[in-house]
């Protein structure tokens, strides 16, 4: 019995003993945790926001279901600019807390800003459905519904719901604001602003929007009034200066705007935006010893803030210096692999390297990781623009305007594209639509005036380049274009003096002076055009490739003149000072085969693929000599090289196709390439006779046939269309449009290639 009482006195004090090891326990686990919190908060509040992570991450080590703990965590990770890892804290922390609604609405403002909006808009939902008056879930809401512009009434109403629920609601004022303004309710605009204001007095931002707002109206005095306001009332804040800076920069008063910034720098002289501003400002001086003295300080005053770091790389980079720009990019992405504008910048660089391939692939996986990323396919676009690849750049451009569309430069650039394809009407919308957006921006209106010089509307293009020249007096292209549709008009002195006025502009811009000469040689005036020339080329013929494109010039007046040894002799006087210079060998080739001199022309076109091994064209056409000589293997051998270095190039494709059926050789082959050829001109004779002509070689008559008709039907003056017309039919055994086709194509020319061939089938009819 007394055995049974020790043993069980020993079982009770094993118990006792681990349950109270366990409570110590649990009481060492608590107090650790709650020491974490603290030293969490406290680094917080002291903005030492990495060790606020470690500590936090510490709490939450000990306790995983912690909402104190991941929420202060997210602010930490938000407060460093680690903007996934905090909003993966606040996801977890609305699993732990799923009734919280600030942590919610949290949650669903950065689902808006991916542009997530279904998630945005199942969180909102929720919790108006509970508190239908929650101020920062209404504020989201009218987030939401922004994205569509024919929710404006809606998202008026939810912010009128706000103030009515809190008078003191500036950012409704605001946002009301520009609503009002988007309806043309200006005095509405003007008080919603100055109630914000009078909401915060302070507030740098509602000083800012009100002074936006009078500059959209033009009315500059009171812009002006708003500033100086803000800098009577916060006399040593910096940031109004650099405000009115910027408006003056922006408006080419740089006397003005370097004024507010130096100001900007005496009251702060480690003001960042203020330091790159007025690099900006002597960029555009070009005192680029100047510029760069700001850049560097920038770098010194942020030497680890990121943003500060690529708007110095975009310096660089606007100023050429793709290697220091990219140096400062891998720096960036060496410490933050992700930083989105670093990444942009750097498949900027690549792509005005020329490495196109690099550029596209860095785009392309933004894109994979980020599919909203509008900046991204505009890019990509642009990149494949570039690479002369544009169906490919057209979709590109058109999602980034989806995705993005306040980017104006997608789809400006798309305009451009449609422009030079020849699609007017939609060119002129893409250049109304950005001009609606940016209303004095220039070169959408100079793609404006070019589409309807284009559609032949004289007046309106007129005005708009008329008004370009007014508004940048300075940029030389809309007095270009004003030349270019005078010289259409026939309006020969005034063309002349926009074209000179250009000039006087910048003297160096050559298609400016080819047009002028091209003014003077409409009106025969070729003793003064000449003389322009020897002019020109006194004054900027230092330099040999302009000197080699004016001697181009003079020799093309020689040659209208009918002065054609000292037109040769010109032509070869432009190669010897730019021997990369393609057009005079061109021109020359052409005078030499048109004078029977198809040595001469073989050597030049030789010449030029010596000192221009890229040019497809000069292959094309010295493969077209030796076609003509009989040489048949050396002018395959030359198409095939064109089509090496471009395989899209039309009369490459067309000629071989046209060499192989002559020769009965490689049909199927030909038969790919007429194809290619004819979908690419769609309207070319030329190209429908060659795929006619391959169909004829493989007996396939009936093709053949609406090939013929279809080249025939464009131009009716080519004996050999007609002689193939007639060769399909006659091998149809369509013996009446045979004649007719035959005959036909003797009556235009009697002694074509075929002529004899044509008899004789005549003759057995």
């Amino acid at each position: 019995m007394k055995r049974y009482l020790t043993q069980t006195r020993l079982i009770v004090s094993c118990i006792l003993f681990c349950l109270s090891f366990f409570l110590s326990s649990c009481a060492s686990d608590t107090e650790k945790k709650e020491q974490y919190l603290s030293q969490g908060q406290t680094f917080l509040e002291n903005e030492e926001y990495g060790n606020a992570v470690i500590q936090l991450k510490n709490a939450i080590d000990i306790d995983p279901d912690s909402a104190q703990a991941w929420e202060m965590l997210a602010q930490a990770h938000l407060r460093l600019g680690d903007t996934q890892q905090g909003f993966n804290s606040l996801l977890r922390l609305e699993q732990i807390d799923p009734d919280n609604l600030d942590t919610i609405i949290q949650v669903a403002s950065f689902y808006l800003l991916a542009q997530q909006t279904q998630e945005a808009k199942t969180r909102v939902n929720r919790v108006l459905t509970e508190q239908p008056n929650h101020i920062p879930a209404l504020y989201l809401q009218a987030g939401i519904l922004s994205r569509n512009p024919e929710n404006l009434d809606r998202i008026a109403d939810i912010y009128e719901k706000i103030l009515a629920i809190d008078t003191r609601q500036p950012k409704a004022y605001l946002a009301l604001a520009r609503i009002y303004a988007a309806r043309s309710e200006f005095t509405a605009a003007e008080t919603s602003l100055k109630t914000a204001l009078e909401l915060e007095p302070e507030s740098a931002r509602v000083y800012k929007t009100l002074f936006d707002f009078y500059v959209s109206r033009k009315d500059i005095t009171a812009a002006e009034a708003v500033i100086e306001k803000r800098i009577h009332h916060a006399p040593s804040d910096s940031e109004p200066h650099t405000f009115l800076g910027s408006f003056y920069l922006a408006r080419n008063h740089f006397e003005k705007a370097e004024d507010q910034f130096s100001f900007a720098l005496e009251k702060d002289p480690e003001n960042l935006n203020a330091h790159l501003l007025l690099a900006d400002l002597y960029t555009r001086q070009s005192r680029m010893d100047d510029a760069t003295a700001h850049i560097r300080k920038t770098m010194d005053l942020a030497p680890d803030n990121h943003g500060v770091l690529t708007a110095c790389a975009e310096f660089y980079f606007t100023q050429k210096n793709l290697l220091r720009s990219r140096e400062i990019v891998d720096r960036i992405l060496g410490q933050r692999p992700g930083f989105f504008p670093a990444r942009i910048l750097k498949g900027k660089i690549l792509a005005e390297k020329d490495e196109l391939e690099a550029a596209a692939a860095l785009f392309r996986k933004i894109i994979q990781e980020d599919p909203e990323a509008g900046q991204a396919y505009y890019l990509l676009g642009s990149v494949l623009e570039k690479a002369n690849d544009f169906a490919r750049a057209k979709a590109q451009l058109s999602t980034a305007i989806e995705k993005a569309p306040y980017l104006y430069q997608a789809r400006l650039l798309l305009g451009n594209i449609h422009f030079r394809e020849g699609d007017i009407a939609l060119a002129e919308t893409h250049a109304r639509q950005v001009l609606k957006q940016v209303p004095d921006h220039y070169h959408a209106g100079i793609l404006l005036g070019n589409t309807l010089l284009e559609g032949r509307d004289i007046p309106a293009a007129r005005f708009v380049f008329e008004q370009l020249t007014q508004s940048t007096p300075d940029n030389p292209v809309a007095f270009y274009r004003l030349g270019i549709l005078e010289r259409s008009e026939k309006n020969y002195d005034l063309a002349l003096t926009h074209l000179n006025h250009a000039l006087d502009i910048d003297p160096d811009l050559m298609d400016v002076f080819s047009a002028v000469i091209t003014v003077y040689a409409l009106q025969q005036k070729f003793g003064p055009a000449m003389a322009r020339c020897d002019e020109h080329l006194a004054a900027r013929g230092e330099d040999p490739r302009v000197a080699a494109v004016i001697l181009n010039l003079k020799a093309n007046i020689l040659l209208a003149d009918n002065q054609l040894e000292t037109a040769i002799e010109t032509y070869e006087q432009a190669i010897l000072k730019n021997p990369a210079y393609v057009i005079p060998y061109l021109s020359l080739g052409k005078i030499f085969t048109a004078q029977g001199r198809i040595q001469d022309a073989i050597q030049t076109y030789t010449e030029l693929i010596e000192n221009r091994p890229d040019q497809a064209s000069a292959y094309t056409l010295l493969g077209t000599l030796y076609e003509n000589k009989g040489q048949f293997d050396r002018a395959e051998t030359q198409y095939k090289t064109a089509l090496e270095i471009d395989p899209d190039l039309i009369p490459a494709l067309n000629n071989l196709a046209y060499l192989y059926a002559e020769q009965e050789i490689h049909l199927n082959q030909a038969l790919d390439m007429a194809r290619q050829a004819r979908r690419q001109t769609q309207q070319v004779p030329a190209v429908m006779d060659t795929l006619g002509w391959v169909y004829f070689k493989k007996a396939l008559y009936d093709s053949a046939v609406m090939e013929f008709q279809a080249a025939i039907e464009l131009d009716s003056s080519n004996p050999v269309f007609f002689y193939h017309l007639g060769l399909a039919y006659h091998e149809l055994g369509r013996s009446k449009d045979a004649k007719t086709a035959l005959e036909k194509a003797l009556r235009i020319q009697p002694d074509f290639t075929g002529a004899e061939t044509a008899r004789t089938i005549l003759a057995e009819l």
